[in-house]
């Protein structure tokens, strides 16, 4: 189940992700305003296990028969 938020923030653009060395999943906007987010803020510069950036898009589908 996905945090609240999670959808508004990958629907706004480019995401920065990084999985940390518990594999958990993080997701931050690539940017906030016109300030590029690096992707160290994810787990305060902890290690990571991988990290990239996606463009990705949520949406809800109503299927009626």
């Amino acid at each position: 189940m996905a945090e609240v938020g999670f959808d508004d923030t990958i629907n706004e653009g480019t995401i920065k992700w990084a999985v940390t060395t518990e594999n958990q999943l993080l997701v931050i906007p690539k940017f906030v305003g016109s300030q590029e987010i690096p992707h160290t803020i994810l787990t305060r510069g902890q290690p990571v296990l991988a990290a990239g950036e996606a463009e990705m898009l949520v949406a809800m589908v109503n299927i009626i028969f």
